[in-house]
């Protein structure tokens, strides 16, 4: 049986899948979360986390956030800045015992595409595949309740940063970016991809968080296009290849002279200066 508030019932627009969920098993919902009662254990969730990255996810982000915090409060699993927490999909079906390993599987994945969890490898024993799990800094805020006003994705993530001032000329200038850039990358290259997606533009904004500018972007996608476009490398011309973590390769290779996309690039330097 569920109970809810009418002003958390008002903030919910997947309800009904909330409300499919309390049907299968006992469960109190109040305004800040649910909470699972079993025999022996009980599992809570984030309304607004199950709103906004769906029931599942919700719950294994309170697992991990009990996990690591238990790491960090022992001085235990601590590798690369970051304390981190481990186990295997069949082991979390164990405990969370109403979902399938496969449900579990995919949940993980979309906390990881949405760049809230990352896993790693530290396992003693080189034939030991286990993953571990820690929040990244955009998971870490997310958990913690940053209040931003905006929020940059790279090194900037979970710390409060001055908005954007209310100047329509800046603001267009910095918003089109993603539109120049990405037309850039369909005219040279013949592709068909969106200014609009979320994945392209956080990559985008991590390559200029990182100092490079427009006209490096312009530079890469001409110089892949220049070696790529006709191979069978042709279908790696796209945003989440070419402006990934091997930009900055990308942009210091050399590429010899007479291809049409190198001069096309030599002649933006040249109007350029």
């Amino acid at each position: 049986m569920c109970c809810m508030g009418n002003a958390s019932a008002e903030k919910l627009n997947n309800v009904s899948a909330i409300n499919r969920f309390c049907e299968k098993m006992p469960i109190h919902l109040s305004q800040t979360d649910l909470q699972f009662t079993g025999e022996k254990m009980q599992h809570h969730f984030d309304i607004q986390l199950a709103t906004e990255y769906g029931i599942l996810e919700a719950i294994l982000l309170n697992h991990f956030e009990f996990w690591i915090a238990k790491n960090e409060a022992n001085n235990s699993n601590y590798y690369d800045n970051d304390y981190w927490t481990y186990n295997s999909t069949r082991a979390l079906q164990k405990l969370f015992p109403y979902v399938s390993q496969r449900k579990i599987q995919n949940a993980l994945k979309h906390l990881i595409d949405e760049d809230i969890l990352k896993t790693g490898n530290f396992n003693k024993s080189a034939y030991d595949r286990t993953l571990w799990y820690t929040f990244t800094k955009k998971g870490k805020c997310i958990m913690q309740k940053c209040e931003m006003e905006d929020v940059i994705m790279s090194n900037q993530l979970c710390k409060n940063v001055k908005p954007i001032p209310d100047n329509n000329t800046y603001n267009n200038t910095y918003n089109n970016i993603y539109s120049r850039v990405i037309d850039e990358l369909n005219n040279l290259c013949g592709t068909h991809y969106k200014a609009t997606t979320s994945k392209t533009k956080r990559l985008i904004d991590a390559r200029i968080n990182e100092g490079f500018t427009e006209d490096d972007f312009f530079k890469v996608i001409a110089k892949k296009a220049s070696t790529w476009k006709g191979t069978k490398m042709e279908k790696y011309l796209r945003p989440e290849t070419l402006f990934g973590t091997k930009f900055e390769s990308y942009l210091n290779e050399k590429i010899s002279s007479g291809n049409p996309f190198l001069d096309m690039l030599n002649e933006r330097q040249v109007v350029n200066e």
